[in-house]
């Protein structure tokens, strides 16, 4: 008898620049993200896919590559297919020391961090910036910050529409859109 399939949740790619610092389109992506964790729902990424223009995709860098992202998915769930570099990056935590943030991922898959990814970061309570964004080997992100991040309460990563850097995995899937507290 064949295995039912999980149910799948795409993510949004992210929030569209007319949208960037809306809380309640953040606060929406940060829901859809926490839906693995409490409906037991497969995560699928469309961020990476930079053929996206905030409403549709072109086939090339937006719905073929969705598809292939979802078919690995289901070949792993279904089939037995590898599972390394399938699923999309998830944090786990965020924590802070000095002028750096360090974002804990559930996977220790390896991870591209395209030159530039640091500006789809937001940090909260604080009036710093993401300068740069490095992959440590362990499932860990590096964040360096303008300055201290003192008093900062949340960090935010948004992606974005269309081309340009992103932090993908080996089947180059996106990192999930999160809203996560510092601690």
């Amino acid at each position: 008898m064949p295995r039912s399939a999980p149910v799948r949740a795409p993510l949004s790619p992210g929030v569209p620049p007319r949208n960037r610092g809306n809380t309640t389109a953040m606060n929406l992506r940060e829901a859809q993200r926490q839906l693995g964790d409490s409906l037991g729902v497969t995560l699928l990424s469309t961020n990476g896919l930079s053929g996206h223009d905030g409403c549709h995709y072109a086939y090339l860098g937006g719905y073929r590559d969705m598809g292939d992202h979802t078919f690995a998915v289901l070949a792993r769930d279904l089939y037995g297919g590898p599972s390394a570099g399938v699923a999309p990056s998830n944090p786990a935590r965020v924590t802070a020391s000095g002028s750096e943030l360090s974002v804990q991922l559930r996977s220790t898959d390896p991870l591209t961090v395209d030159a530039g990814a640091a500006a789809d970061f937001r940090v909260d309570g604080a009036a710093v910036t993401v300068s740069s964004v490095t992959y440590q080997a362990g499932g860990k992100l590096l964040l360096t910050l303008s300055d201290p991040a003192t008093g900062a309460t949340s960090l935010t990563y948004q992606g974005h529409n269309g081309a340009g850097p992103w932090i993908t995995n080996a089947t180059g899937t996106g990192l999930l859109a999160f809203t996560m507290a510092i601690t």
